[in-house]
This record gives structure tokens, sequence and C-alpha cells, in this order.
């Protein structure tokens, strides 16, 4: 998930923190990124992560492990807003390659368009299904499912 700040940013996780629907989802799984943020020290007040910490994030049960906030002049790159631009640039591409090396046999048409299509009501948006000639197989790519598609 994607967070951005300002002003209307903050109201809608203000929001979000009061709506009962916030418990449908389990926090502690999601990966929490900004789109963007001040280069100010960690806990300023402008900064848009200290904002939306205390507009939802300190108000659900997260995983401090998936809270990938932008460095700041207090980060690994001390005052140089370039490098710690080019660190979250890294660390972001590096977060988006997939989590594991399994393969489909080549036999089988990995994560297909008709494949994502047939299983999507079963399968989690990051769980794509290898798909057999013959049918949906368990997943190879991503996360896997608990449930067998099809």
């Amino acid at each position: 998930m994607v967070l951005t700040g300002g002003g209307i940013g903050t109201k809608v996780l203000t929001e979000l923190a009061a709506a009962p629907a916030r418990d449908a989802v389990d926090w502690r799984h999601l990966d929490i990124w900004w789109g963007d943020e001040r280069f100010l020290p960690a806990g300023d007040p402008e900064r848009n992560e200290t904002g939306a910490r205390s507009a939802l994030l300190d108000h659900v049960e997260t995983s401090e492990d998936r809270i990938h906030p932008m460095p700041g002049p207090d980060g690994p790159d001390g005052d140089d807003p370039e490098a710690a631009a080019d660190r979250y640039a890294r660390t972001l591409r590096a977060a988006a390659q997939p989590r594991t090396t399994a393969r489909c046999r080549p036999s089988t048409s990995c994560c297909s368009a008709s494949a994502r299509r047939a299983t999507s009501r079963r399968c989690s948006p990051v769980s794509l299904p290898c798909m057999r000639r013959s049918g949906p197989s368990w997943p190879c790519t991503g996360r896997l499912s608990r449930r067998r598609p099809g």
C-alpha cells in the first residue's frame, strides 16, 4: 500500500482508522510505502510518515518491518536527499521482485491473463496461478494461496 501525505491524505487515513471496515484488513501483512515525503528527520511533524502514523498506523496492528518510510537527513545517507531517494528507489525495486524462484514446466503458461480471470475469485491478488493445458494447478509465483484454484 502506498501512502501520501498532506491534508487530504491524512484526513483519509484518519477516517479509515475510525471506520469499522479497518478491521477487515490484516494490517500485519501489508507492506506500507510512501509515494512522497519531506526530507526531514524522523518524527518531525511535517513528515508525511509522522502524519500517517498518528492518523492510522498507530491505531492498527502493523508489523514494523513491513513499514518502509523514506529516509530523512537522520538516515543512512545523512544530509544527501538524492542519495536517500536513490536508496529508497532501490529498496522499492527490490521489494517488487518476485519472492520465489519457482517456475512452471515448459508445458504450462504461467500467470496468463486467462488464468487470472479464471481464478481471481479464489486467489489473493499476489497469488497468480499456473495454468496447465488441462486446467489450473498450484500457484507457481508470488505467495502461495492455501486453496487450490478450480
